[in-house]
Order: C-alpha cells, then structure tokens, then sequence
C-alpha cells in the first residue's frame, strides 16, 4: 500500500513540474513572437522588454540573447541613420 501512495505521490509531483514546464514553454513562445514582431516592426526598445521577458523563463537561450544584442546594435545606429536623413 505504501508503494502506490508513493509512486501516486511521485505521479502527481512529475505531472506538475510537466505542466509547469508546459506553462513555461507556451509563456516563452508568447514572449519571444510578440518580441519578434516588434523587431520586425522596427520597434527595437519593445522588442528588447520583451525579449528580456522571454530570457526570464529561459534565460541561456542564445537565439533570445542574439536578438537582443541585434536590437541594441539598430537602437545605437538610429540617431545616426536620422542625422543622415536630414543631411
């Protein structure tokens, strides 16, 4: 009797953490498209919130830290391709 309690309990426990992951991974995949779409957008400011928010689920995905770092690049160029325009 006290092993089917055991492996119920241990059941439960494995069953949890999976839908935990699950959550997680559907959470991600949420941050990390709306991420992209304002990256596509030439949005880079939200682009790299949201990105970051992705990175807190799963913080070494590297595809998530290129983009960031690809964001931060075009932020930085900005005012330099504005005062072209002017010019």
């Amino acid at each position: 009797m006290k092993k089917i309690l055991i492996l119920t309990l241990l059941f439960y426990l494995l069953a949890g953490q999976y839908n935990l992951f699950a959550w997680e991974a559907e959470e991600f995949n949420r941050q990390f498209l709306r991420a992209e779409d304002f990256y596509e957008n030439g949005q880079y400011k939200e682009a790299i919130i949201e990105f970051r928010k992705a990175l807190e689920i799963f913080p070494d995905n590297t595809i998530v830290k290129d983009y960031i770092k690809k964001a931060e690049e075009k932020l930085r160029r900005e005012p330099i391709v504005a005062k072209r325009k002017v010019t």
